[in-house]
Parts: C-alpha cells; sequence; structure tokens
C-alpha cells in the first residue's frame, strides 16, 4: 500500500485515539512526525538543521506505540491489527512507530501482534520480472531470460528517505519468524494456533505473482522449510537450479506441531491466499490420509459452504465417504442443495440416491429441485416426481413448474410426461403459463396443444393471453389461428368477438377503433357478457391512443353508473378506470 504522510500533530492524534474517534485512523496512517532540528549561525544569517541523533531515538511518536500496544479496549486492538495489515513498515516517517510497538509486542510475548508483523513484514520486499539477454557459448547465440530484480528501497537517512532499509527489512522479518520458531520447540499447540492465523492473513494481491511469492520469505520458511526446491537462507530464497516454483510440495516448519485435522480444515476455510490454501490441501491429502477416512459431516460442513472453489472441491471429494451422511435431515439435505456448487451438486445427488428414500420427499420439493441449475440435482427431481406420479389437478399443479426448468434435460421430458396430463386434467390457466414460457419448446407445444385441442381452441382467456404475449412466434400463431376461426364462428358470437377484436389490435388503427366501439355497446347493452368482454376491452384500450379512448370510455361509464353490478365488474376487471 503507498502511503503519503505529512508532519501532524501529536496532541490531535492522542485526543482521537482516547476517544475512540474514527478519524483516529486515517490519522496516523498518514502522520509522519517531524524531525527536530538545531539553528546554526547568528543574527539575520541563521539556518536551520536536522538534529542529529539516531533515527530510533526516543520519540513522541514511538512512547504512543508502545502505550497503542498495551491498551487493551478491543477499539485500540482493531485499529493496530489494521494498522499493521494495511501499512507497518511501508510508511515513511513511522519507523519509530514500527519498532516501539513491536518490541513492545515481543516483550509481552503478544502472538497475535507479531503474527501480524511477520506478514506485514513479508511485503517489504518486492520483486519485479524483467527480461534480459546472456550469451550462450554452448550456440554462440543470445538468448532471452526472465530475471528476477529486486525493487529498490530508499537509503537510511530519517529525512531524506524516512522508511526501513533493506538490511533492516530482512531483520524484522528473521526476529518475527524467530519468535515463532521458538514456540514452535516450546509449545506446538500455541504454534499451531498463530501461525495457522498468520497464514490466513496472506492474500492473493501480495502472493498471486511469482516473483511475489519468492519475496515472501517467511511464508516460504512456514510451508517450504524443508523443501529441496528451495534454497532458504537467512536473507531470502532462492529456487535450486533446474528446478521451479512448480516442483514445490509442502514442508512445513515444526511439521508435527501441524497435525491437527479440525485446525488444517478451519485454516483453509478462512485462508485469503489460494496458494496457500492449495499447499495446506496437498500437505492434508499427503500426511493425513487415515484421518481423512474418519472425518464427519459436521467438519465438512463449514468447508462445503465456503466461498473458495477449491475448498468446496476437496470437501465434496470427502462428502460421499463421510461419517453421518446416513442420518442427516431432510432440511439438512436441502440446505446442502442449496449451496448450487459444480463441484459439488453430482456428489450430492449421488449420495442422495443412496442413503435418501424417495418416501421422505414430498412432490413439491421433488418439483422445486427439478427445477434447480444444476443438472443433477434436477434430474434427480424429476426422476423421483415421475415416480410419485400424477393422479389429480392439484397434484397437477404441483408438478407443472418442472416445465420450466432451466436444464434442457430435464425440461424436454417433463413436457413429454405432463402434457398429456394438461389435456386430461389441467385447466386453461394451466396452458395459460405455458404459452408465457421463456423457453421456446415449451411454447412451441402449449400452441400445439392449444389448436390440436376441442376445449381449449375457443377459450378467450387463452386469446387474452397470447394477445399481449412478448414472443413473436405465439402472436403469430395467433393471428393465424384467430384467422381461422373467425370465419366459422357465428357473427353474433362471444366469441367471434373475441376474435375480431384481437385481429384488430394487431392491425391497423382504424380496425382497433372500430373493435372498441363493437365491445363498448355490448357491454352497455347486456351485463350478462360484462365479465366476459371487460378483459377484452382492458386489453383494447392499452393498445389506442387517448383521444380514441374517450368515446368507449363514456359509453362504459355511462352504462356503469346506471348500473352497479356492471360498475362493479368495471373496478375488478378494469382497475385503471376509476368510477367514483
Amino acid at each position: 500500500m503507498a502511503v503519503t504522510t505529512k508532519p501532524g500533530s501529536m496532541l490531535l492524534l492522542e485526543e482521537l485515539f482516547e476517544h475512540e474517534d474514527p478519524r483516529f485512523f486515517g490519522e496516523i496512517v498518514a502522520f509522519r512526525q517531524a524531525p527536530e532540528t538545531t539553528k546554526h549561525g547568528q543574527g539575520k544569517h541563521t539556518w536551520e538543521l536536522p538534529k542529529k541523533r539516531g533515527p530510533f531515538a526516543p520519540t513522541r511518536l514511538g512512547a504512543f506505540g508502545e502505550k497503542w500496544a498495551r491498551d487493551s479496549r478491543p477499539w485500540a486492538r482493531q485499529m493496530l491489527l489494521r494498522w499493521i495489515d494495511e501499512t507497518a513498515g511501508a510508511a515513511p516517517g513511522q519507523r519509530p512507530l514500527v519498532k516501539h510497538v513491536f518490541k513492545a509486542a515481543e516483550a509481552a510475548r503478544d502472538a497475535e501482534l507479531i503474527a501480524a508483523f511477520l506478514v506485514a513484514f513479508d511485503r517489504l520486499f518486492r520483486y519485479s520480472l524483467k527480461r534480459s539477454t546472456r550469451w550462450d557459448w554452448r550456440t554462440s547465440e543470445q538468448r532471452e531470460i526472465a530475471v528476477l530484480k529486486r525493487v529498490k528501497t530508499p537509503g537510511t537517512d530519517p529525512l531524506r528517505a524516512p522508511t526501513f532499509s533493506s538490511h533492516t527489512r530482512a531483520h524484522l522479518r528473521r526476529r518475527a519468524l524467530r519468535f515463532f520458531r521458538e514456540m514452535g520447540r516450546e509449545d506446538p499447540a500455541a504454534f499451531r494456533r498463530w501461525i495457522f492465523d498468520a497464514l490466513a492473513r496472506y492474500e492473493d494481491a501480495h502472493v498471486g505473482k511469482p516473483e511475489d511469492l519468492v519475496a515472501s520469505w517467511s511464508l516460504m520458511q512456514l510451508l517450504h522449510h524443508g523443501s529441496d526446491a528451495i534454497a532458504l537462507s537467512s536473507r531470502g530464497g532462492t529456487i535450486v537450479h533446474g528446478r521451479s516454483l512448480k516442483d514445490l510440495r509442502p514442508a512445513p516448519l515444526h511439521a508435527e506441531a501441524w497435525r491437527d485435522l479440525d485446525a488444517l480444515l478451519s485454516l483453509l476455510v478462512r485462508a485469503r491466499s489460494l496458494y496457500v490454501r492449495r499447499q495446506v490441501a496437498m500437505w492434508i491429502e499427503q500426511e493425513m490420509k487415515g484421518e481423512l477416512e474418519s472425518v464427519s459431516i459436521a467438519m465438512l460442513r463449514p468447508l462445503l459452504a465456503c466461498p473458495h472453489a477449491d475448498v468446496v472441491e476437496l470437501a465434496s471429494r470427502l462428502f460421499a465417504n463421510a461419517r453421518g451422511i446416513e442420518s442427516l435431515s431432510m432440511s439438512e439435505w436441502d440446505a446442502l442443495l442449496a449451496l448450487d456448487h459444480p463441484s459439488l451438486t453430482a456428489t450430492l445427488a449421488t449420495s442422495m440416491r443412496a442413503h435418501v428414500s424417495p418416501s421422505r420427499v414430498d412432490l413439491a420439493t421433488c418439483a422445486r429441485w427439478a427445477c434447480a441449475s444444476a443438472a443433477p440435482i434436477a434430474e434427480l427431481g424429476l426422476a423421483w416426481a415421475r415416480d410419485k406420479g400424477v393422479k389429480d389437478a392439484a397434484a397437477l399443479e404441483i408438478a407443472l413448474p418442472i416445465t420450466q426448468a432451466p436444464v434442457g434435460t430435464v425440461r424436454a421430458p417433463s413436457l413429454e410426461w405432463l402434457m398429456p396430463l394438461v389435456i386430461g386434467l389441467g385447466e386453461p390457466r394451466h396452458l395459460r403459463d405455458l404459452l408465457d414460457s421463456r423457453f421456446d419448446d415449451v411454447r412451441a407445444r402449449a400452441l400445439d396443444v392449444l389448436a390440436g385441442t376441442e376445449r381449449f381452441r375457443d377459450e378467450p382467456e387463452l386469446w387474452a393471453a397470447l394477445a399481449e404475449t412478448p414472443y413473436p412466434d405465439a402472436r403469430e400463431r395467433l393471428i393465424t389461428h384467430l384467422e381461422a376461426r373467425s370465419s366459422t364462428l357465428a357473427p353474433q358470437s362471444l366469441r367471434h368477438v373475441w376474435a375480431t377484436t384481437l385481429l384488430a389490435v394487431h392491425r391497423g388503427s382504424r380496425a382497433k377503433r372500430s373493435a372498441l366501439t363493437q365491445i363498448a355497446t355490448r357491454i352497455a347493452q347486456g351485463e350478462q357478457e360484462a365479465d366476459a368482454l371487460l378483459p377484452l376491452l382492458a386489453i383494447t384500450l392499452r393498445s389506442v391512443r387517448e383521444a380514441e379512448r374517450r368515446g368507449a370510455i363514456v359509453a362504459l361509464v355511462r352504462a356503469a353508473i346506471a348500473s352497479p353490478a356492471l360498475r362493479d365488474a368495471v373496478r375488478a376487471h378494469v382497475p385503471s378506470l376509476v368510477i367514483e
């Protein structure tokens, strides 16, 4: 993190700190204590020079750092950890603060702070990958190679370059790691806890590139201390000649202290870095095979809900043989299915076929699973729904959403299964839902049923649904159907009015005005047809201009004022038309 600092007021900083002011963090990040100077010369000829003192001499900023490290308030600890994560060691002019906080943490044996410093100090060294040419004496040619160049750091002058020198940076990270190296010999459980906390703090932004990975000396020591592919010295690490980063295998520091499966699985969930998660997972599968064979569902559940795909993949490989899978309740299975992870769904479907009896699942749950976006789960839901069968209209209404399943391998067989049931048991509203489907194949089958089934063919409710459909294929089929049917219907019949009106809506404005007048007159003359014609009137009113609506609205309002029953029907079917 690049930070621009400025001279600030210690009085203001301490005041914000005491009152837990939200502005404190921004102030401390940008704070740089002004250098002390001494005056030289006499009279008008005076000048100031920096006072000669070591960069780590006692200062008010350093004293504040010790106070901050000892403060037990949760807010102060949160601010301190955040400051270490974001700026420690990299902010110009804050060397005294880093030094005194770090030494106070060492004196107090504060493993949490030192773990945060260990990760932060790893970021003080950065490399850049440069292209360079080398002369190959064997072939007498120049060849291009990639070379790691250390990003230069400023010098040691506290005024012109107020950041740590490269020697000091190397010393700081060695000192932080030494604390945990000694802890591993004295207290392996504490070592495991705090080293795992440090590993969880690494992020892909800091170790996502190969050059940044090599620069992270402490991380290499923790994960690859015993590896033969990297040579680790006190000042850095170098890949062994003839080897590469892909040859790195987990060989952790104090490996025996790592043997705690619960802690390792928790680290997988918490770790922010993909590299750390991969190395930890590789070590678990290599060194703890026996423990993995007896892993329980309770241990895998946090991994299954983890947002990291690599962790879920590991958990899905262990899921089928996990202890307790046979005793999961249906609500627990349902919660697992809701995770909807690509690498998990096939395992879940296979495990459910082996451990769950279809009799434990009702038709509504099967239909919901069949509408899942994951093919294995959707196919399982369809298979179990077909086994249960559909015997009446109520069951048909529960199963019918399967025809809208997003998975094509489920939608096609569900249409073959449910369409004959719609013809035999269904109502017009069931077919209307299929006519409004967003899937072309569903609409095509529904349109075929509409044209080929006698009781649906002349149903005005279905014509009204198609009249305002956004799908061109459905509108074209409607117009073709109405043109054929209007010539066979009696001119005074109700269905003839519907057919001619809907055709007018799809033709021109002159035909629309004529159809609108015809409907309004027919409603005013006969209240018994109002419930059938008012939905048609609403469709037609929406398709004409405002000036063309007036005559029909006036006629309708007059009739509604004269008939309370008609007024109630207008309110129900044309809510946009308010009659006081």
